[in-house]
């Protein structure tokens, strides 16, 4: 392991997808950096991350934000309808910088030496190549710099781009985000106490199986793992779901937010498929097409609410970076998960002509369903 790796912490600095660029200050990497903005800004979220070891003053002296640090305050915030600045004297340490830059698809990151743990990219001159020997490769996916050729002495394991091959740059960053896209794992949510509906909606059919086997079953085949999301108090399972992996909820009384978190505690790494019990029109074309609509870059992809245009939490894959998006609402007492989904960088799909997110909560559901099925 590298002396600059640490034991224990996040194997990146802002956000999953990251890139980091290293060389000498004056060897061009704002520049490369911009360009490669400019090429994907239209299609990507992207944050650049400036490490400093100089003092640097971001705000004018006379401007009220000044004038209010000048006369102590740590932090100072302005805001207009387009913008936001945050402004803090205080360092960030490892696990707030970490929550600095999540809202985002892409954060190109320049400078931070000491962190080798993002991909990079290093941009080697004539300074760099006499010293390559030297240098710590690790992590580096690629050499860029001003050689039309490949400069000998280079390891040749690692690609070589002329500094203006934008486009081949941009492809060699999406195809390394495609190796980091986390794998899924599926959880059925039947913890909830069917209060409208006046009988457990998972022990329910509409097939010859419980709606929560149907649930777990459909997960199935696009998850290796697959669990049901009980409450703790929670007396049995429905008949054909005996035997089948679970996970209590560990955050009790927070509805479907609870089921949720205490599935990232269990695996905080993969992503999680969640399904609520009570959605008998979804297909296994439904959870293709969300599949198909994955944005990992993204902290979820759910489909569209036809009836009231709002992102459907109980049918969403929730990206690992989702977890921390969570608990910042919880702090703040917001236990729903569909305000999160509003208020966060979501990837949001059309369900087309079919309505798969009809739900079973009252009788009056359940008959309309059922002729609906009867229909189709």
């Amino acid at each position: 392991m590298s002396k600059n790796h640490h034991r224990g912490g996040l194997p990146w600095l802002f956000n999953p997808f990251e890139i980091k660029f290293s060389a000498y200050s004056g060897s061009g990497k704002t520049t490369l950096i911009c360009r490669l903005i400019n090429e994907m800004h239209q299609d990507y979220d992207i944050a650049y991350a400036k490490s400093d070891a100089h003092r640097f003053e971001m705000d004018k002296p006379r401007k009220d934000t000044h004038q209010a640090q000048m006369a102590g305050a740590q932090a100072v915030v302005i805001n207009n309808p387009e913008a936001r600045a945050k402004l803090e004297k205080r360092p960030a340490n490892e696990i707030w910088r970490s929550l600095n830059l999540l809202e985002y698809d892409i954060v190109f990151v320049e400078g931070y030496k000491n962190h080798t743990q993002s991909p990079r990219i290093l941009l080697v001159n004539d300074k760099m190549l006499e010293e390559i020997a030297d240098k710590d490769l690790e992590n580096v996916i690629a050499f860029t710099g001003p050689a039309s050729e490949r400069p000998s002495g280079l390891p040749t394991e690692i690609p070589y781009f002329h500094r203006d091959n934008i486009a081949a740059i941009k492809e060699l960053i999406l195809k390394t985000f495609a190796s980091r896209v986390p794998k899924t794992k599926g959880l059925v949510l039947i913890g909830g106490q069917s209060r409208r509906m006046g009988k457990d909606k998972a022990n329910m059919k509409f097939t010859e199986k419980s709606m929560a086997r149907q649930a777990y079953d459909l997960l199935k085949e696009k998850c290796d793992e697959v669990y049901l999301s009980v409450r703790d108090e929670q007396q049995s399972l429905p008949e054909d779901c005996q035997g089948l992996p679970i996970i209590t909820d560990q955050l009790r009384d927070m509805g479907p937010t609870g089921g949720i978190l205490s599935a990232f505690k269990q695996d905080s790494s993969s992503a999680w498929t969640v399904m609520g019990c009570d959605l008998p029109l979804v297909t296994s074309e439904t959870l293709e097409k969300l599949y198909e609509g994955r944005n990992s870059q993204r902290y979820a992809t759910c489909f569209k609410s036809k009836s009231d245009s709002m992102p459907e939490p109980l049918l969403a894959i929730y990206e690992p970076k989702a977890q921390n998006r969570f608990y910042q609402f919880l702090a703040t007492n917001r236990l729903c998960p569909r305000k999160v989904l509003l208020n966060s960088s979501i990837e949001l799909l059309e369900q087309g002509e079919y309505n798969y997110l009809d739900n079973a909560n009252t009788p009056e559901d359940v008959e309309r369903i059922q002729e609906q099925l009867l229909r189709d």
